[in-house]
Parts: C-alpha cells; structure tokens; sequence
C-alpha cells in the first residue's frame, strides 16, 4: 500500500517586489528611527564635539593635535546618518538579489524567501525581532535587516495576516 501524499502547506500571506534601492530605502529610514535617543545622541554629541575642537582650535597653539582630532570624531558622530546611508546603499548594491524579483512565502511554521535562482527556508524563532509600521515590515537576523513593504502584498488583508503571525511568533513591535 503506498502512503499518502503530503500537501506542501499553503501560506498564509504573499509578497513579491524588485528589490532595489527603491524599494529598500523606506526599510533603512524606518530602521534609522527605531533608536531615536541613539540618533539624537550621535547629533548633539557630534556637533557639539566639533564646537569644542574649533573652540580649542583657537585656544590651543596653532595646528596642536587634540582640536583636530575632536573635529574628526564630531564630524564622524554628526554625519552618522549619512554614513550609515552610504553603507546601506553599498550592501544594496553589492546583495547577490539586487535587481532581483524578491518573492515571500509566510507560513504558520516559518517564511521562505526566492528569487527563482536562490531560495531559504527559515523558521520562527521567539527571539527573532521584528518590527511593524505603517508601511512594511523589518525583519533582524543577526546584523541584517530586511524590509518588506507592505504594497508587495497581494491584499491588506494579506498584510494583516502578517502582522498577526509576527505578533504570535517573534518578538514584535508596533511602530
């Protein structure tokens, strides 16, 4: 007698977009203020770093080593966020999927991701930290953030599903 076929599960919910920097850039700005005392720390601390090293500048001999060096470390702190953009938009760029056709599969188990070359297969785990806004999802695993809009979903409703498996599955924030 031959076993009976398994049914491979139906997902819950759908997306599919070009991942692009277009479609990731909304993700990186959501991500930038997740932490918003990080944000304003690196601000005022920046520029007031560079206030005192043009302070010294004018106080210290002419050229010394310690005005210059607090210039240096307050610039890096101010323009944090443009850094961190030019970093983003790199490992964008340089991903082994830009410009590919991202397609998600949610299920009550885990989540599959494929781009008809490549495709993963992941669980959900407690600790997985997510976070839900307005417009899409991010997803951490260890030091990547992924992004998913919500127009990649097939319905609303498709995207209401989400959010509620996230809520039951991970570690979830509503922003």
């Amino acid at each position: 007698m031959s076993e009976p076929a398994t049914k491979a599960p139906v997902p819950l919910a759908t997306a599919s977009y070009d991942f692009d920097l277009k479609s990731q850039a909304r993700g990186f700005d959501w991500n930038w203020r997740i932490k918003v005392t990080r944000s304003l720390f690196c601000f005022v601390a920046g520029y007031s770093t560079i206030a005192l090293g043009i302070l010294f500048f004018f106080l210290l001999p002419k050229w010394s080593f310690p005005p210059f060096l607090l210039i240096v470390v307050g610039s890096i702190w101010a323009f944090r966020y443009n850094y961190l953009w030019w970093q983003f938009r790199r490992s964008v760029t340089r991903s082994a999927i830009y410009q590919k056709k991202v397609h998600w599969h949610f299920f009550e188990e885990g989540r599959q991701m494929s781009t008809g070359e490549e495709f993963t297969n992941r669980e959900w785990m407690p600790n997985d930290e997510t976070y839900t806004t307005p417009d899409g999802f991010l997803f951490y695993l260890k030091t990547r953030c992924l992004w998913i809009p919500r127009s990649s979903f097939i319905s609303e409703a498709e995207a209401r599903l989400l959010e509620d498996l996230l809520v039951r599955k991970t570690t979830n924030q509503k922003l």
